[in-house]
């Protein structure tokens, strides 16, 4: 119930979908995207090396980026169908399916935590990549994204965090 109140916040705070969709099979593929995550949520660990933490971390960047770009695409093709004359998307599909506002929120609060992990690793790639993908999700859901990495960019950043310097650079990296 507590998910159903937060989905509906996001959505009442303009980060609904503009394409629609959200069926029970697309949520139904949300739930077992984070429960794979959510198994490997040890990996994203900034100090774990381990050679699947690359793979995992490449794998939630690709994700990040298919749904940032299917938004882009599902946004250009209903103005496009709005517009009898306005141009379509160069590089879209003939039928561009819907994303559900509520499928992308489950998704990116199960990633936003692991993502912000992975931009503190010891691995530059590991954290390279993780910024990449928290910016895509900044394009789907910025209100949810920055209620969270804000702080944790700032705590990296202030006062008392003089013990743990190495962090500065990957904090600024995500503000940028």
């Amino acid at each position: 119930q507590g998910e159903a109140q937060g989905e509906a916040q996001g959505e009442a705070q303009g980060e609904a979908h503009p394409a629609g969709g959200g069926g029970p099979q697309d949520d139904s593929q949300a739930v077992a995207v984070c429960r794979l995550f959510r198994h490997g949520r040890p990996y994203f660990h900034p100090l774990n090396v381990s050679a699947c933490t690359p793979k995992l971390v490449t794998l939630a960047a690709l994700l990040c980026a298919e749904m940032s770009k299917l938004h882009g695409w599902s946004k250009g093709w209903a103005e496009g169908r709005r517009a009898a004359d306005g141009p379509t998307p160069r590089h879209a599909p003939a039928h561009v399916p819907s994303l559900g506002a509520g499928s992308v929120g489950l998704v990116a609060g199960e990633l936003i935590p692991l993502l912000l992990q992975g931009v503190f690793s010891k691995d530059r790639g590991v954290s390279a990549l993780s910024a990449n993908a928290l910016k895509r999700l900044a394009e789907l859901v910025p209100l949810k994204v920055a209620s969270q990495a804000m702080p944790f960019a700032v705590s990296a950043l202030g006062d008392e965090a003089a013990l743990h310097a190495h962090q500065a650079p990957a904090a600024l990296g995500l503000i940028r």
